[in-house]
């Protein structure tokens, strides 16, 4: 397993041995205060979304509801974000267990783990600004594992 540590210059993926595995280096420049200025407007007008769906054993906000919460305001401002994934990874882990008649069932889980940059342009101003991101999906056919994770990224990253 690896885990990740992101700053304000790079994000590194460090083994659970400690060592670093590999390091990105973040670009930074001037920042685009004409961007920013309507980011804030945004984040201003969207309201606070309470936990209205349930999962099997917690509460949460639909990705859904985050995007409707958002777009109007980002369509009136003339905000457009963009996703790319940078990188993927996919952990596969067998586990054995018994059902209930006693007969050993291996399940295979997949572990999907994405880097993304998230893009904001402004099409007044044309600045833009690129934010790197991290999400993560399990998925137990490895079929759905990246839709997952990119779902989860974005709505997270909207929050």
């Amino acid at each position: 397993m690896c885990r990740y540590i992101e700053s304000r210059f790079f994000i590194a993926k460090i083994h659970f041995k400690g060592e670093i595995v590999s390091m990105t280096e973040i670009q930074t420049t001037q920042a685009p205060t004409k961007l920013l200025r309507k980011l804030v407007e945004v984040r201003k007008a969207v309201p606070y979304l309470q936990k209205a769906q349930n999962g099997h054993q917690y509460a949460y906000v639909g990705s859904s509801n985050v995007l409707a919460a958002v777009r109007e305001k980002l369509d009136e401002m003339g905000l457009v974000l963009f996703p790319k994934v940078i990188s993927r990874e996919v952990t596969q882990t067998v586990a054995t267990n018994k059902d209930k008649y006693g007969n050993t069932k291996n399940s295979i889980t997949y572990f999907t783990e994405l880097f993304f940059e998230f893009t904001w342009f402004d099409s007044e101003s044309g600045e833009s600004y690129v934010v790197p991101f991290y999400a993560q999906g399990i998925d137990t056919n490895n079929e759905k594992g990246v839709g997952k994770a990119m779902t989860y990224g974005e709505k997270y990253f909207l929050l």
